[in-house]
């Protein structure tokens, strides 16, 4: 019987390479705390069908259910009979405080943007908001100060892209672009990842296979990973756990969004089996690391 693992790969995740579900304190400014009396509020992830959580209380702990450093966020918005919606970027273990900045950071970029950034470059990067739009970051705040509600129409596109094109898109792109620039240190080279990956089978360690995961895989998705890891720990010791590879292939793949994906094959050399046997890694880098986001295996026969 042939057997194939599939990993799939999780766009939306995350800074350390463990599984585990982190709380964050979300609280409002006190500007922001008046600015939004006779508001009603509500928060929820922007992504993902999650319950709307009521925000009236000047602070909340939120479940981030994951490592993630930061996530997209809707903050939504009524009073009357008129509703609006702001994007934010939230951090993990980090003062989540909201106020002027962090709506106007939600509304120019999310979290995709600077998905190459650990989370605290992140942080750091949202913190130099004011500094990096200068005069663009006048123009929203003077309708910030005039009341929220003149902000949240001031900002409101859905009916009139034009106001996009002219307020939001200029500011957006150049806040984009800067974010390119933000230096970050290389992550793992991808041979030496492979290595590790394959040394780590034939060790049988758990512990940092599993760590090489994407980190806010569902409970499936973690299943399917574990129980693909205990298959290839059986193939390799049929074959004389070899260590030896070459590569066979490598390329970059077309993202227009999420983390730089990389692709490469290998062949497993000096191994006992009588077939040639080839692993295909799907590289995810983001967050300041590099992911194996999907790993394939041929030549793997059990009877």
């Amino acid at each position: 019987m042939k057997i194939k693992l599939l990993i799939v790969t999780v766009l939306i995740m995350f800074v350390t390479k463990v599984h585990s579900s982190q709380t964050t304190l979300v609280q409002k400014s006190a500007e922001f705390a008046k600015a939004s009396e006779g508001f009603q509020l509500h928060l929820r992830e922007k992504f993902f069908k999650s319950e709307s959580i009521p925000f009236q209380s000047n602070q909340i702990h939120l479940e981030f259910g994951s490592q993630a450093p930061f996530k997209d966020y809707v903050l939504e918005i009524k009073k009357g009979n008129k509703t609006w919606s702001s994007d934010l970027v939230l951090f993990n273990q980090q003062d989540n405080v909201i106020d002027f900045n962090a709506l106007l950071f939600g509304l120019l970029i999310d979290h995709r943007d600077i998905l190459h950034l650990t989370g605290q470059a992140g942080y750091d990067f949202y913190l130099d908001l004011e500094n990096n739009l200068a005069e663009d970051f006048k123009q929203f705040h003077n309708q910030y100060q005039k009341s929220l509600e003149s902000y949240l129409n001031f900002v409101a596109y859905s009916r009139d892209f034009t106001v996009y094109q002219n307020r939001i898109m200029p500011p957006s792109d150049k806040l984009k672009a800067l974010a390119t620039k933000v230096k970050v240190v290389p992550p793992i080279e991808h041979q030496q990842l492979i290595s590790q990956f394959i040394d780590a089978i034939n060790s049988q360690n758990t512990a940092f296979l599993m760590a090489q995961h994407i980190p806010n895989a569902s409970q499936r998705e973690i299943d399917i990973y574990s129980r693909g890891l205990n298959v290839l720990y059986e193939y390799f010791d049929k074959i004389g756990n070899p260590s030896d590879f070459k590569i066979v292939q490598s390329s970059d793949l077309k993202t227009y969004s999420g983390p730089k994906k990389t692709f490469y094959v290998i062949e497993l050399l000096n191994h006992q089996g009588r077939h040639k046997v080839e692993m295909e890694f799907f590289f995810a880098d983001m967050y300041g690391e590099r992911y194996i986001g999907e790993y394939d295996i041929t030549g793997v026969h059990f009877s």
